[in-house]
């Protein structure tokens, strides 16, 4: 019997896995990913394709790309506490209406589409026509008025957001 096994504390040792800081490749002894696995991999926003190569040679771009980089999944997570934020209280979501009625700027004869959940919570609180639309994503708010219609994602927001914060 090992001492995982019996009770007794292991403390975790990190192993490395030595590979070429030139190459992106994964190490010959990882399994190969499984259907479900691949699915995730091809869902999941990538990096962008570029040589590794031509960053190596260019500290000024490294640092840009990582930045940029940091930038994005800064904007990942700022979505994602987003989403949570709503789905813990829909009510949330009639301050990003609220923005989109300012940006439209007719709010007279605004009428805002939302999912049925936000739609129903947000009916009250929003002074103008709220409209359940099942087509639209969570968090996306579609304001329509005389003048056009303005379309905002909380993906979208997020990005700003995070943008933003690095340019500051």
């Amino acid at each position: 019997m090992d001492a995982s096994q019996s009770g007794e504390f292991v403390p975790f040792v990190p192993r490395r896995v030595r590979r070429s800081p030139l190459t992106d490749v994964e190490p010959p002894s990882a399994p190969a990913p499984s259907d479900s696995e691949n699915d995730a991999m091809r869902a999941a926003p990538s990096l962008p394709a570029q040589p590794p190569f031509a960053l190596a040679c260019d500290p000024a771009g490294r640092a840009a790309a990582v930045r940029e980089e940091a930038v994005r999944l800064a904007g990942l997570a700022c979505a994602r506490a987003l989403h949570e934020a709503i789905a813990r209280n829909p009510l949330f979501v009639t301050r990003f209406v609220e923005d989109a009625l300012r940006a439209s700027g007719d709010t007279s004869r605004a009428r805002v589409r939302l999912r049925p959940v936000e739609a129903s919570t947000c009916a009250g609180a929003v002074k103008c026509d709220v409209v359940a639309d099942d087509a639209l994503e969570p968090g996306e708010v579609v304001v329509e008025c005389d003048r056009g219609t303005v379309r905002a994602t909380i993906e979208e927001r997020a990005r700003r957001l995070a943008r933003a914060a690095a340019d500051a």
